[in-house]
């Protein structure tokens, strides 16, 4: 199965990791590494891991070491998309 990162994945790993090196650099990286271990081995091998997600055809797993995060996903032929990443905290899905 192929993964796939939206642009708004990739920058919301950018965002955080900007977020967090502010205050500990080697956190942010930490932080970061972890979430995309999450994605290539747990998520991967079990992609149906996740809850239903808020918004409909996804799936969404809290981050097993980082808690305040989110992975936003969703399935789709033999392919793995990574929707967004986000904290907690923020509101999902946006108002439109």
């Amino acid at each position: 199965m192929q993964i796939l990162w939206t642009d708004l994945a990739a920058k919301d790993l950018q965002h955080i990791e900007n977020y967090i090196k502010q205050d500990n650099p080697l956190a942010a990286i930490d932080v970061v590494l972890s979430i995309i271990d999450t994605v290539e081995t747990l998520i991967l091998n079990n992609t149906y891991i996740g809850k239903s997600g808020r918004v409909y055809g996804t799936r969404e797993f809290i981050v097993p070491d980082y808690q305040s995060y989110i992975i936003i996903y969703r399935v789709h032929d033999n392919k793995l998309e990574v929707i967004r990443i986000l904290h907690g905290a923020r509101k999902w899905p946006p108002d439109n």
